[in-house]
């Protein structure tokens, strides 16, 4: 299957979205020229103009999961210098959308406070162990889990059997506007404030939450408040008052352009 990039509003990087260590990429694994989905059962590769799929998928699965529809062009439409170079030095790099909420609850748990390498090994674990192979699944971590979570198997249990008693409910939540579903899921212990936004974010496609990390709010204490020392929950505002309803998209944009780009322009 052939898919023409001009269908992804705004352009589309296949590598720089793949490599950009947003949520949903973890089932996605770098098979030469090819990305092989552990979840779509597809490898994809791409051409300066087209995405060149293998295996049977839904063309529209596709399209949803790298948000074709969402015209990344509107981070040019705030006329801000930041953002402008971040959107000429990371053009094509777009969202992403999942297709499992639970699982997405389940992995945001425990990403919290860790390295992108270690949570690499925690989800492995979990897939092949308290899963089926692609998606944790909440009946199986319930009891001990052997996976080195620390302190997040705790939580985990936690999240797992609210899911399973139904005391934490997805449908619930994709209901609710973002603010209330961010107080709803904090409710439960192990789910925090960046967690939140996390699951909102990439679980749910709210694309106005705005998970803060230590990358993210440099960035902000840099380029907005003049390198003065500022709390997270009045970046936050900030954040979610000036980027609106693209706050998500901002995001992920500051985010892989601190780690991956800023500096090698130095």
């Amino acid at each position: 299957m052939i898919i023409p990039k001009s269908r992804f509003k705004g352009g589309f990087s296949l590598n720089k979205t793949l490599s950009s260590d947003q949520c949903p990429v973890e089932f996605w694994k770098k098979e030469g020229e090819y990305f092989h989905s552990i979840e779509l059962g597809i490898k994809v590769k791409e051409t300066p103009n087209e995405l060149v799929v293998e295996g049977e998928v839904a063309k529209e699965k596709i399209l949803h999961q790298f948000t074709a529809d969402y015209d990344i062009r509107v981070l040019k439409k705030f006329n801000d210098p930041y953002l402008n170079q971040i959107y000429g030095a990371c053009k094509g790099l777009r969202l992403m959308n999942d297709f499992n909420p639970i699982h997405r609850i389940l992995h945001s748990v425990i990403t919290q406070n860790t390295t992108i390498e270690r949570i690499n090994y925690m989800e492995t674990c979990l897939r092949s162990q308290y899963g089926d192979g692609v998606y944790f699944l909440p009946n199986r971590c319930l009891g001990k889990i052997s996976c080195r979570l620390g302190y997040r198997e705790e939580y985990l249990k936690i999240i797992a059997r609210a899911l399973v008693e139904g005391k934490l409910d997805p449908e619930k939540i994709k209901s609710m506007p973002t603010t209330e579903a961010r107080k709803e899921l904090m409710k439960f212990k192990g789910i925090g404030p960046k967690v939140a936004d996390l699951i909102l974010l990439y679980g749910f496609g709210k694309r106005d939450a705005f998970p803060m990390d230590t990358w993210i709010r440099k960035a902000l204490i840099r380029e907005y408040f003049g390198g003065e020392n500022t709390s997270i929950r009045k970046l936050r505002t900030f954040a979610l008052d000036y980027f609106g309803e693209h706050a998500g998209l901002v995001h992920l944009y500051i985010f892989f352009f601190e780690r991956k780009v800023r500096s090698q322009l130095r």
